[in-house]
């Protein structure tokens, strides 16, 4: 298979993203701990399963990005995300405004809101930029292999 080499912003965010969403992966998955969760102001999830598939799919999404950062499908890749992290914005702002949470849970849902969010844009612009993505999806970048 052959691979592009990235631009460095484009590195730079995906691999950021990468991190982000193995930490909020593994949050969702000890947030069933009742430590944890009273540790960010939230309550248990009901039901419990259900943030650990939402962790799996971040740590799933996480190893996509890895395949993006290596310059395999992108475009398809960084646009998704892009969208996927702009849902969970909004549905972090949501959760925020309509579930009554301490404030310390609160701010934590807003700020990883924040962050999606933030990664909605960038990863949005890189797929958007043909000097970003892969030439086997866009065009602009060096074949290498």
């Amino acid at each position: 298979m052959t691979t592009y080499e990235l631009s460095r912003t484009t590195r730079i965010v995906l691999s950021a993203d990468v991190v982000w969403d193995g930490v909020l992966g593994l949050a969702f998955c000890l947030l069933t701990s009742q430590d944890f969760a009273s540790a960010l102001g939230l309550p248990l999830p009901q039901p419990w399963f259900l943030a650990v598939l939402i962790g799996i799919g971040c740590f799933v999404f996480s190893i996509l990005l890895v395949r993006a950062v290596r310059g395999r499908s992108t475009a398809t890749i960084v646009q998704s995300g892009a969208i996927a992290n702009a849902a969970a914005a909004v549905a972090g702002g949501a959760a925020a405004a309509m579930v009554p949470l301490h404030p310390v849970g609160t701010t934590v849902i807003l700020v990883s809101a924040a962050i999606c969010a933030t990664f909605a844009v960038l990863e949005w612009h890189v797929g958007r930029s043909p000097a970003h993505v892969a030439a086997a999806d866009r065009t602009g970048l060096e074949q290498t292999g």
